[in-house]
């Protein structure tokens, strides 16, 4: 029984991560602001707003100790600054049924927040709001061009919202932080970096009971993870698993939502936060055990398949730089 446990766990704990991060954006904000204040005592202009902001929300009758189904007419409070929002309302927020976007613009609010009270970025201090209404507005374009309308089955359908506001996200925060590499950071936040840091030790602990304890084959441990991969891709990604041998093993993927909008989108660069490099992450850990993972094929270098080949020791990868780490594709430089 012990060995079946260990065994599952190691199979789909990458879901597990995946899936629990939308509980987990609480915590990421908490994250982010370790990184940027070393206080958290609201600013005296910002007891003012929440003083002058306070009496609307008393009119509208919202309660955000209960706010009911979300929508972003709703008031969503900061617990740390008080200072409830409001913003208008939106199509999209009626199609929310996992609370993707809930969870995503409730971190999102605090973590513009934070940056402004500590002035992390000048540009942003006194103007979280009006930031904040932007990525609405760049969700609901996106949300009406790729999920309205469409019959979409669960997974897809949350993998979907998360692709359009990462995209979203992206592109205004890029824009009004001036800083990519902090915009980035936020994005992999809100999709779950924390509870991945978290998760990813108890996976290589998990892996170092299936070789050393249950004496697994790591190579046939590492081959159980892909229909898990493949099923975490959802229905709109066309994807094949094929054992060439006793010792290699490919996925191929021939089509791929994430990349789709994201190349009509001009964001290919965050294909890197999304399907098949996500599962490397978890893949990764196996080649300290000996196995080899690598990306050799990837849509992204212009190649017209993504494939991941898994092999025993011995038979080297033909990616790209070290086995099994896909070099994502980096964005435009900033303009000056």
């Amino acid at each position: 029984m012990l060995r079946a446990c260990v065994q599952t766990l190691s199979r789909n704990g990458f879901q597990a991560a995946h899936r629990s991060a939308d509980q987990q954006f609480s915590w990421a904000a908490a994250q982010l602001h370790a990184r940027w204040a070393s206080n958290s005592s609201a600013s005296t202009s910002e007891s003012k707003q929440t003083q002058s902001v306070a009496p609307d929300a008393a009119q509208s009758g919202a309660s955000p100790s209960q706010p009911g189904p979300y929508s972003t007419a709703h008031h969503i409070t900061d617990s740390r600054v008080n200072a409830p929002l409001k913003s208008a309302q939106y199509k999209s927020s009626e199609d929310d049924p996992a609370g993707v976007q809930k969870n995503w613009f409730t971190s999102l609010y605090k973590q513009l927040n934070y940056i402004s009270k500590t002035g992390a970025v000048e540009n942003i201090k006194g103007r979280q709001k009006a930031v904040f209404e932007q990525v609405e507005r760049e969700f609901e374009g996106l949300y009406q061009k790729y999920v309205a309308g469409r019959s979409l089955d669960e997974a897809t359908h949350r993998a979907t919202l998360l692709t359009c506001l990462s995209i979203a996200s992206y592109r205004v925060l890029n824009d009004e932080l001036g800083d990519t590499k902090l915009a980035r950071d936020i994005i992999r936040t809100n999709l779950g970096s924390v509870m991945l840091a978290l998760l990813r030790p108890v996976h290589r602990f998990k892996l170092w009971i299936l070789k050393w304890i249950m004496r697994e084959d790591m190579y046939k441990q590492a081959v159980g993870f892909l229909p898990a991969l493949k099923a975490d891709l959802g229905t709109q990604c066309n994807s094949r698993v094929e054992e060439s041998s006793d010792a290699v093993t490919t996925m191929t993927v021939d089509k791929c939502m994430y990349y789709d909008i994201l190349t009509k989108e001009d964001t290919p660069f965050l294909l890197s936060e999304f399907c098949c490099h996500h599962g490397l992450l978890w893949l990764h850990e196996f080649r300290a055990h000996g196995v080899v993972v690598s990306m050799d094929k990837c849509m992204a270098w212009d190649d017209n398949c993504c494939q991941l080949r898994i092999a025993r020791p011995g038979q080297a990868g033909l990616g790209v730089g070290k086995p099994g780490e896909a070099p994502p594709p980096q964005p435009p430089p900033q303009q000056q």
